[in-house]
């Protein structure tokens, strides 16, 4: 699984050095940048109207915003999405009895190209598909 972790976070560190992606690209960027800017202006979780955003991606956008702006947040979701697919090959370890069966899982989701297409940009999914992963390893234990 370490062979699996080490890949993909090469894997996204590359595509986020080399591609370059445009952070306020994604479909909600905006929306989660002012959600994080409006906390660190002391105005709490600001209402957009029509939209309903949990809180903790705003908190940890927010938080690596005051930390190391954006180039922390990036890091931290190249980390995240290469935790992910460790968590993805627990998980199918656990499901099919077989540690085979987890590494080839894991090997695959390192890969993937979809598995790291929003790392670059504000996108809930790098925070919340590690804990989902998360989520589901602890209930199969």
């Amino acid at each position: 699984m370490a062979a699996c972790f080490a890949v993909a976070l090469l894997l996204r560190t590359a595509a986020v050095l080399i591609l370059r992606p445009d952070p306020m690209n994604g479909i909600d960027s905006g929306e989660y940048d002012r959600l994080a800017r409006d906390l660190l202006a002391g105005q709490g979780l600001g209402l957009l109207q029509g939209y309903v955003r949990p809180p903790l991606y705003p908190l940890l956008v927010a938080g690596t915003y005051a930390i190391g702006g954006i180039a922390l947040l990036i890091a931290i979701q190249v980390l995240l999405g290469s935790i992910a697919t460790v968590l993805v090959g627990e998980l199918a370890s656990r499901l099919a009895g077989d540690r085979l069966a987890g590494i080839a899982a894991a090997a695959a989701a390192a890969i993937y190209p979809w598995s790291f297409q929003w790392v670059g940009t504000l996108a809930s999914e790098n925070l919340f598909t590690p804990l989902a992963l998360l989520g589901f390893v602890a209930v199969i234990s």
